[in-house]
């Protein structure tokens, strides 16, 4: 498995990876742990990340917010 976050993470699992100060956890980027064969047939973690905030839907409000911890805008309630 690889290191998304503390800890380990099994294969093909989304994570948010978490950078640490001064950035912390990048809420719009999703990451999965690939395995991989080296040349010598031994399997390791490769992690994988995209940024997902293109795919956001639009909001269908003439005010969304961000809310804490989330990557897309939404309309108040």
């Amino acid at each position: 498995a690889a290191r998304l976050v503390a800890g380990s993470t099994p294969w093909r699992t989304p994570g948010t990876p978490d950078l640490g100060e001064p950035f912390g956890v990048m809420h719009c980027v999703q990451c999965f742990c690939e395995p991989q064969k080296g040349r010598r047939g031994k399997v390791f973690g490769k992690v994988n990340c995209k940024n997902i905030k293109q795919d956001c839907p639009e909001p269908d409000c003439d005010h969304p917010i961000l809310l804490p911890g989330h990557c897309c805008k939404t309309c108040p309630k």
